[in-house]
């Protein structure tokens, strides 16, 4: 993994695990998904973090930056996505809070 939360002990676990990759061509996405996957299971999202260059006279230039992660797991961020913006409606009643408090325990169990 390339990306993590320095002291995860004291700040938490971050939701993603990443790899990040800067090459010329295309990353071998599903093996690498893959590997994150065997060392770090599935409770994270595992994210691929590719910079696609190209050789310029020498010079290797950025093309563009990619996310890759799998279809499931892009399904899941929807879904919190979709869950947070339901939360950003204010709670009227204590009945509101309840629910809101369901609602992210259950996003955090998923990630």
């Amino acid at each position: 993994m390339d990306i993590c939360n320095a002291d995860e002990d004291e700040n938490g676990r971050l939701p993603y695990n990443v790899q990040c990759k800067t090459l010329a061509k295309a990353a071998p996405y599903p093996k690498l998904l893959a590997e994150l996957e065997e060392h770090n299971g599935r409770k994270q999202i595992n994210v691929v973090l590719h910079k696609q260059t190209e050789n310029v006279n020498g010079r290797f230039l950025p093309r563009g930056e990619y996310a890759i992660l799998n279809a499931d797991d892009f399904y899941r961020m929807v879904e919190s996505i979709l869950h947070m913006e339901k939360l950003m409606v204010a709670p009227n009643s204590s009945s509101d809070s309840d629910t809101v408090d369901f609602i992210i325990n259950r996003i955090n169990k998923q990630l």
